[in-house]
């Protein structure tokens, strides 16, 4: 198996003033040891090529980095049991805090992260039995102090599926560990929500796959018209991306995305309901 990845420092694991300090240490020693022709420009010359990349991007005659943006309006449906309608969804959000002046750089976080990179290997490798369907990238919390806030929002089917992942094996290791206060320094939290079918919607407008959006729900499809190289779940079953185009009058508001009744009255108010009259 290859080595889990040392989970890199972030802005967010030091103050401004402490990373400030670093890059000024760095220069020192290149001043020290590099000639001073060298040492002086090249810092500048960065700042200028950076800033001149910048302007040329922000007028169009540049292209930007390559970026996963969905231009569009999208949102993302869910179907129910056996393909009918709109499903429920749980949101699990997942927080860890770690209250240590050294942030991911303190000792124990790389053994912290690999257990919670195992747990969500088992979640996305069983995810017709605990009913998984995804998490977001990893969140960080600003502005905080005396510690730094990760977070996760993940999302499943049923509160049956989640239960049952929560007593698998990985997450109770990481859920013990922490009962042995083998990491003093670190907290946990979580938040549960279960919202049924019709209780639920979202939008994303030029917006890259996130939250829901950024899910996987598996799609019964006959044996025979299978693709290779296609994502699966454990029964072999491809996996499809919830995101749909958000057009039409069943997608101009939130009550009609839940599809609820709407008053077109109080629907008034939204500048872009009339964009989807048709």
């Amino acid at each position: 198996m290859a080595k889990e990845p040392y989970p890199a420092l972030i802005a967010e694991d030091f103050e401004l003033t402490t990373w400030m300090a670093i890059g000024a240490s760095i220069y020192a020693v290149m001043v020290w040891v590099l000639p001073f022709w060298i040492s002086v420009p090249l810092p500048i010359l960065f700042l200028v090529t950076r800033t001149i990349k910048t302007v040329l991007m922000s007028k169009g005659i540049l292209s930007p980095p390559s970026s996963d943006t969905l231009p569009g309006r999208y949102t993302a449906k869910i179907p129910g049991p056996y393909g009918r309608g709109q499903g429920g969804v749980v949101c699990f959000i997942l927080g860890a805090r770690i209250n240590h002046p050294m942030g991911r750089a303190a000792p124990g976080i790389y053994e912290v992260d690999k257990m919670y990179r195992s747990a969500w290997r088992e979640a996305a490798g069983n995810r017709d039995k605990y009913g998984y369907l995804g998490k977001s990238s990893m969140l960080v919390a600003s502005e905080e102090k005396g510690g730094i806030t990760f977070l996760w929002l993940t999302y499943w089917k049923t509160l049956e599926g989640l239960r049952d992942f929560a007593a698998g094996d990985s997450h109770r290791t990481v859920q013990m560990q922490w009962l042995a206060k083998q990491y003093p320094y670190l907290g946990i939290m979580h938040e549960t929500y279960h919202s049924p079918s019709g209780s639920w919607e979202n939008i994303y407008h030029d917006f890259q796959p996130f939250g829901l959006g950024s899910t996987k729900y598996a799609v019964e499809t006959d044996p025979s018209t299978k693709e290779g190289g296609v994502e699966t779940d454990e029964k072999g079953r491809p996996l499809s991306t919830p995101l749909i185009s958000a057009k039409g009058r069943s997608m101009r508001s939130m009550f009609a995305r839940m599809g609820r009744y709407e008053d077109i009255n109080v629907a008034k108010w939204n500048p872009e309901q009339g964009l989807f009259d048709e």
